[in-house]
């Protein structure tokens, strides 16, 4: 018997990525990080020394847990507000695969359900531009501190403000989905702006198609 070949549909994706953001490595972590470790201790000051080992282990461990995730960029940027306000922020884009061909308006329906039962204090606006649906979300988390020298005496835990864009495939079958954090909660939603023009810039490519098939 001959099994009809299951097409699995890839896609590439291309963005536009804001000025005053630099990447991070998804692959060759240990030794990007490796190479990293000795300009990074003479730039941190005296207060810092001790703890860059610790922190360069945990984004060892974090930059891992997001190249496993299917995540195709990750960058850290620092920004200064219109009040002079330096803002450090991490954007971070993955692409999912949502199996079989689907209305794309669908597969942001079921994001804004599965966000809003995860956050439901999140502010979630399904959107559509260009004839495209995306889904907006804006919320804050808090996370433990971290457990460092440097923030001895600081609250047991931060607030993380986060913004993020989930953009379907036309078929339905990938989603490219966007992530902003900051820890400067104020500042946050003037990000916003930002966020929706990567949004609206991205543009999926089908990779060469693979086939399976089974004969018995």
């Amino acid at each position: 018997m001959n099994i009809t070949p299951k097409r699995e549909i890839e896609y590439s994706i291309a963005v536009d990525i804001p000025p005053g953001y630099h990447p991070l490595p998804l692959t060759n972590i240990d030794q990007a990080l490796q190479n990293a470790a000795g300009p990074i201790t003479d730039a941190a000051p005296d207060s810092l020394n001790s703890s860059v080992s610790d922190v360069l282990g945990v984004l060892e461990f974090f930059l891992k847990a997001l190249a496993a995730r299917r995540t195709v960029y990750c960058g850290v940027g620092r920004h200064l507000t219109e009040a002079g306000e330096q803002v450090t922020s991490w954007i971070t884009i993955s692409l999912l695969q949502c199996g079989d061909p689907q209305n794309p308006r669908l597969v942001v329906q079921d994001f804004a359900m599965n966000k809003l039962a995860q956050e439901p204090s999140a502010v979630v606006e399904p959107i559509e531009a260009n004839g495209r649906p995306m889904l907006f979300s804006e919320f804050t988390r808090r996370f433990p501190a971290p457990d460092l020298s440097a923030y001895e005496g600081r609250s047991d835990d931060v607030t993380v403000f986060q913004l993020e864009a989930l953009v379907p495939s036309d078929d339905g079958t990938n989603v490219a989905v966007i992530e902003f954090s900051t820890l400067a909660v104020d500042s946050g939603p003037l990000y916003g702006e930002m966020l929706f023009g990567m949004a609206t810039s991205i543009d999926f490519t089908e990779l060469t198609p693979a086939y399976s098939s089974l004969n018995l």
